[in-house]
């Protein structure tokens, strides 16, 4: 008996130890040396200079391919469905235009996680660079700060891509980041080049699923600049208006309930400081998860199955509307405050007749003058007269007194 035991643990960690090596064996480590790729038109290089593949099911011929301009679509294809890999690592990417004009440096590129299609994690260190738009048309440049990108799956989304189709598929991903952005571009204006700065200080976006379902989804953009050159058009036309440079930001947050088939748009809101706040949020029913999920016949029935229970839009005035009022009336040579009763009278006397002359359509037009006349704050709230309003209703019209007929529509001003 003891001899039986023996002879039985030898044979476990044989076939332990054996099993082992097969794996190493085929979890492979690749390392390619200066790869330089040429764009299709010979009008710009691609220059790696190292690029490292850990832990793969691919072979040394396979890597080289997807870095081979030789290399047909297909096989592309072929090869990054099936490939996994702990790491896919680029430390520097340098890309050059051949005549000498411009160049952008990616730093590292690292993803982890590799398995068919899916990953853990992909991330971009950072991203800079320049160089002349076209010949005599001015330097832009280039400053990102590093992107991040987690628990992608493309595996549905390759696959419509082997079948022709990329809108066939779905891309599923987790979160993201973006830590700031900075471009310099020109344009040439009254006979000179004049350089505009767009600026971003970052994103994040994070995206919760149950299966391939996403049930919730937030998005908070800030600090999304825009900064005219003053002597430009756009710089002029902007200081016309009272602005020297515009700063936004954005919020997005929605549930989806695979249960009930209903989504709820909770935030989305686009908002500036010194110009303005616009919000929209509403419910929706009757959404099948193959919206999400199916292909692209199947999205858009169940899409069109859905209908609305309501919407609301808030705007909240932080100086826009009066910088617009004030410029119309330096146009017409009038005062800001004859505009507005104009506005104001328009609105209460063609509004009713849009909404159907109801006592809420009255309603609506007085709280629309009220906002034209003191712009703080309007919100519209909008629902199916006869309850939740169907996509599909929306087939056929024609203009907009049919939509408003089938509406129950409430505005309140300045509250």
């Amino acid at each position: 008996m003891t001899a039986v035991r023996i002879s039985s643990l030898s044979a476990t960690v044989s076939l332990g130890a054996l099993l082992a090596f097969s794996c190493a064996a085929f979890a492979a480590d690749v390392t390619l040396q200066n790869v330089k790729l040429n764009s299709p038109n010979g009008k710009s290089t691609a220059e790696l200079r190292k690029v490292v593949v850990t832990g793969t099911n691919l072979t040394r011929d396979e890597v080289s391919k997807l870095f081979t301009v030789t290399t047909s679509k297909e096989d592309r294809l072929a090869i990054t469905s099936k490939m996994k890999a702990d790491l896919f690592s680029i430390p520097e990417a340098v890309i050059t235009k051949n005549d000498g004009t411009g160049r952008i440096t990616i730093s590292g590129i690292a993803i982890t996680g590799i398995d068919a299609g899916k990953f853990a994690k992909a991330a971009i260190g950072g991203i800079t660079g320049g160089g002349e738009t076209k010949k005599g048309g001015g330097q832009f440049s280039l400053k990102s700060g590093p992107i991040t990108l987690s628990d992608g799956d493309l595996s549905a989304g390759l696959a419509a891509v082997k079948k022709g189709d990329i809108t066939e598929g779905t891309w599923q991903f987790g979160k993201f980041t973006w830590a700031g952005l900075e471009i310099s571009v020109p344009e040439k204006s009254r006979g000179k080049i004049h350089n505009h700065t767009f600026k971003l200080g970052s994103i994040e976006a994070e995206t919760k699923y149950e299966g391939k379902v996403p049930t919730t989804s937030v998005g908070v953009f800030k600090d999304m600049t825009f900064i005219p050159a003053p002597a430009s058009k756009a710089g002029q036309g902007m200081a016309a208006f009272g602005y020297k440079q515009v700063t936004i930001g954005m919020t997005v947050k929605g549930a989806y309930d695979p249960k009930t088939k209903s989504y709820k748009l909770t935030d989305y809101t686009i908002h500036g400081n010194d110009t303005a706040v616009l919000s929209l949020s509403g419910t929706f029913g009757n959404i099948d998860k193959a919206a999400f999920t199916g292909d692209k016949r199947q999205r858009m029935g169940a899409l069109m199955a859905g209908d609305i229970d309501d919407v609301t839009i808030k705007v909240v005035n932080n100086g826009l509307i009066n910088k617009g009022i004030a410029f119309f009336a330096r146009m017409k040579g009038a005062q800001p405050d004859a505009i507005k009763a104009q506005w104001a009278n328009m609105a209460g006397g063609m509004l009713p007749m849009f909404l159907g002359g109801d006592a809420g359509a009255m309603q609506s037009a007085t709280s629309v003058s009220t906002f034209i006349k003191d712009p703080k704050n309007l919100t519209i709230k909008a629902s199916g007269k006869a309850g939740p309003l169907p996509f599909m209703s929306f087939v056929g019209i024609k203009n907009p007194m049919q939509l408003f007929s089938k509406l129950k529509i409430e505005v309140v001003a300045n509250k």
